[in-house]
């Protein structure tokens, strides 16, 4: 379960996240099952620094009441983003082999499991079939993030989420390549191997991830998402407008987008681009 095998790895994850289990134990008392660390965190050489961390509290009996939420909450630290669940709810996000499903298998350490239940089931092989299209869209969703980040001015937050688009391309691709269409890495390195040092999709997929931790400013992040949208969009094998063309769109209408969503229709990346007008009504348009 997961890549986390390095048992000084595993005696670090433990001590460093042991205030979150402590706090689960508070809160829930009894009806604590298990708590597993999930995503980047669970992969420090690959986790953003001060970026968020994604918490699987799971309960043996039903789903937490909201005062029991609120608690938790209010003594955790802001970064770290809990999803609750019963045992009954991870059997069956297990079974559904949704994106969240692959995470929680693949990409994951469990913190605490008091009866080994939660780390039995995760071990086990489960078909993701449906992962791998919500993973495609997450690539596509991603860029519209990462654009809508940058007209905010929040170049670091565009750069991480056009790194999410890529590496889940670059994943995609891989499960592709596959003739029994295996989990991909979720390692970045893991992810390289796969790739020459030269090759066009190591070189923007490492400028990327290290743009994520020394940041970057505006004429860097525009130079990047525009390797990152074409890249991605020919990885994917779709049509998409250039980054420039819908940078110039928007400055031929004056405005400032405050929303940016990007989709995948008819072969190609769609974009809507919304924004607050001089009355205070939120305008858009599509590409």
């Amino acid at each position: 379960m997961g890549e986390v095998v390095d048992e000084k790895l595993k005696k670090l994850l433990k001590e460093r996240f042991a205030g979150v289990v402590e706090a689960a134990k508070e809160v829930f008392g009894d009806n604590l099952e298990s708590v597993v660390l999930f995503g980047s965190a669970s992969r420090p050489e690959d986790a953003r620094p001060y970026g968020d961390v994604n918490i699987a509290i799971i309960l043996k009996r039903g789903r937490p009441r909201m005062d029991e939420k609120f608690h938790f909450y209010s003594i955790m630290e802001r970064f770290i983003v809990p999803f609750f669940m019963g045992i009954e709810d991870l059997e069956r996000l297990l079974a559904s082999g949704d994106l969240y499903a692959f995470r929680l298998t693949k990409d994951s350490f469990v913190l605490y499991d008091e009866e080994g239940r939660v780390s039995k089931l995760l071990s086990k092989e489960y078909s993701f079939e449906k992962a791998w299209v919500q993973l495609r869209k997450l690539a596509v969703a991603s860029l519209g993030i990462a654009l809508q980040n940058y007209w905010r001015g929040a170049y670091g937050e565009a750069v991480e989420s056009a790194y999410k688009s890529l590496k889940a391309a670059l994943q995609l691709l891989e499960v592709s390549r596959s003739s029994e269409r295996s989990s991909p890495a979720t390692l970045d390195r893991e992810i390289l191997r796969n790739y020459n040092p030269k090759d066009i999709e190591a070189r923007v997929f490492n400028s990327l991830r290290l743009a994520r931790i020394t940041g970057l400013n505006r004429d860097d992040c525009r130079r990047m998402l525009d390797e990152t949208l074409r890249l991605v969009s020919s990885v994917l094998g779709v049509e998409s407008r250039r980054f420039e063309e819908i940078e110039e769109k928007v400055r031929s209408k004056g405005i400032v987008p405050s929303i940016v969503k990007a989709w995948e229709e008819g072969g190609r990346i769609r974009w809507g681009i919304y924004y607050t007008d001089g009355e205070g009504r939120i305008s858009g348009f599509e590409l």
